[in-house]
């Protein structure tokens, strides 16, 4: 039986969330989003980042973001960040339903810091409101006998963190909400001595890399050949891809590979950057608990473009089973998406716009004659410097 996608994010509408003065997009299950640099492509990443992390809990949603809310609104001045998170979860016996969740926020009473002055939570297929914080310490829940619960908060944390668990509808839409991860990957990180331990998720810089490749060669021996044959596929001299110890105390563990006429295995330190990159796309999408959200910062980058075909199949088998949006500059990697995959993104006058490339007036003609990535380059689609 085919794996169903778990959860989806269908629409995000930001305002004043770094160059996101007022935006809205709707994704696909497989969206591209294309576009010269400092553009925005990643703000719009972090925006549904920034929630992940506000709902998950467990850091501060600044702490990986200069440390202070004034460097996270548009212009930075005043006004208020709302971010609008608009999905589908899955509940029961396979029971799809659709939700809203929303944030407002503006400047803390603290230097730096945030107040969430608004935040709400709803099945918006039935517009039964499930969470409602109209101030910034108090909120309400339904629970599932249908009764209001009210409950006191700080102002800097998300009611749904606090969510209680025994309420299903609430549970399902934050794992929604936080079953993400965003991957940008940082090749000497991946390149280094990694811990010994079961672990089945591919860290956002690929810094674990080692970590799961040992787990899965050894407890999940399929799904450890079908990435080899992958990753052969796309790089012929691979022989075998495989993870070695360190000699010195405590042992650690590391990548390397064989290839190909040379009798020496390949230690990770001599391991290219694509190679890695690839290895990372791989296990980012197939490995044993991929999220339901998987974005990528540049999955072509390092890569050469013979191997552009292979990246984009790896994308479109996997949006099968989760969703997935990715990063691009390149023309080359383009032209092997559909219209409906691929959304231009523009800084115009200091503010991030966004727009789909499908219904384009004379898209169907000019694809008669040009490729997706041509008429990326050529300009006729907008997202250029």
């Amino acid at each position: 039986t085919a794996e169903r996608r778990r959860n989806m994010i269908k629409k995000l509408t930001v305002k004043n969330y770094k160059s996101l003065k007022d935006i809205t997009i709707s994704f696909q299950p497989l969206t591209i989003l294309a576009g010269p640099n400092a553009s925005g492509k990643t703000n719009i990443l972090d925006a549904l980042s920034f929630v992940c992390d506000l709902v998950h809990g467990g850091k501060d949603p600044l702490e990986s973001r200069g440390k202070d809310f004034r460097f996270l609104v548009w212009g930075g001045n005043t006004e208020k960040v709302c971010i609008t998170i608009i999905g589908t979860y899955v509940i029961g016996e396979g029971v799809e339903e659709e939700f809203e969740y929303s944030v407002e926020m503006k400047h803390g009473y603290q230097r730096g810091h945030f107040s969430i002055e608004k935040e709400h939570c709803l099945v918006s297929s039935k517009q039964e409101i499930l969470l409602e914080r109209s101030e910034p310490n108090k909120f309400y829940l339904l629970t599932p006998e249908k009764q209001k619960q009210e409950g006191e908060i700080n102002n800097n944390v998300s009611a749904l963190l606090n969510a209680p668990t025994n309420n299903p509808k609430l549970t399902a839409i934050k794992l929604a909400l936080t079953d993400c991860v965003f991957y940008d990957f940082i090749p000497w990180k991946m390149k280094q001595w990694q811990d010994i331990e079961k672990q089945y998720r591919l860290d956002a810089a690929g810094e674990n890399i080692a970590t799961l490749l040992h787990s899965i060669q050894r407890a999940e021996s399929q799904l450890y050949q079908n990435i080899l044959e992958r990753l052969k596929a796309a790089i012929p001299r691979v022989e075998y891809i495989e993870t070695d110890f360190t000699e010195e105390k405590p042992t650690k563990t590391y990548v390397q590979l064989r290839e190909k006429g040379i009798s020496q295995p390949i230690k990770s330190f001599s391991i290219s950057e694509g190679t890695f990159r690839i290895l990372g796309i791989l296990l980012a999408l197939f490995a044993p608990n991929p999220a339901s959200l998987v974005t990528i910062e540049g999955p072509e980058t390092n890569v050469h473009p013979q191997l552009f075909p292979n990246i984009a199949d790896y994308l479109k088998i996997a949006s099968k089973k989760r969703q997935i949006i990715v990063t691009t500059h390149s023309p080359h990697f383009i032209k092997h998406f559909y219209p409906e995959n691929l959304f231009i993104v523009e800084m115009k006058n200091g503010s991030t716009r966004c727009r789909p490339v499908a219904g384009k007036r004379g898209l169907k003609e000019a694809l008669k004659v040009l490729d997706l990535g041509e008429l990326y380059y050529s300009g006729e689609l907008g997202g250029m410097p």
